[in-house]
């Protein structure tokens, strides 16, 4: 069994499936070439790739927004973010170029969960997965973005995604409409949500 973690940032995630999913082979993804680096020395058990992950496999221009929790990602951020004109800390400081590798590519038949936070490419990403390759998740775990300075994208439509993975026999639990749970079986939400409760009472990850 094996673990998708898109958009490790620094780790909280990989940290928490480390330690309760301790049986299943985990793959990072982190394209914040600085954060890659920090993760690379935390973390020197788990398998971590410097790729974005979207819909095509090529290259891409990443946009990094330095010390900011957010870290950055592939989106096209408005001319207000590439300004520095946006409250609450947030600038883009530097861009790169990046590989990116498709989803479609990196979902075996083994793989049984997928954590997503990508910045606001989650609609791309969701909305080009195959079907197909859904049928062998049995968690999703994502947080989608509605930030008004990330240029949208066709498919940056929550309905749209949540009747895709419905349709994919998913049924989906928010708390606040950015975080959701996606799961097949209540087994496995249960486990996932208790698991993060034990977590945050032992002090073990903020996740």
């Amino acid at each position: 069994m094996s673990i998708l973690d898109l958009g490790c940032n620094r780790g909280e995630t990989l940290n928490f499936f480390r330690i309760f999913y301790p049986f299943q082979r985990i793959t990072g993804y982190e394209p914040n070439k600085v954060l890659y680096n920090l993760l690379c020395q935390n973390y020197t058990d788990i398998e971590l790739k410097n790729l974005a992950v979207g819909a095509l496999t090529g290259k891409s221009i990443f946009f990094d927004l330095g010390d900011n929790m957010e870290g950055g990602g592939i989106t096209e951020f408005s001319k207000e973010y590439l300004q520095g004109k946006v409250l609450d800390n947030r600038k883009v400081v530097d861009q790169y170029e990046v590989d990116v590798v498709s989803i479609n590519d990196i979902i075996l038949e083994n793989t049984t969960i997928i954590k997503i936070d990508i910045e606001g490419f989650e609609y791309e990403v969701l909305g080009s997965v195959e079907p197909k390759l859904l049928d062998r998740i049995n968690l999703l775990i994502v947080e989608f973005h509605f930030d008004d300075n990330i240029v949208p994208y066709e498919h940056k439509d929550l309905r749209f995604i949540l009747k895709k993975l419905n349709n994919c026999g998913f049924r989906g639990i928010t708390y606040d409409t950015k975080n959701w749970v996606f799961y097949r079986n209540v087994v496995h939400y249960l486990r996932f949500k208790y698991s993060k409760i034990f977590a945050r009472i032992l002090k073990i990850s903020n996740f």
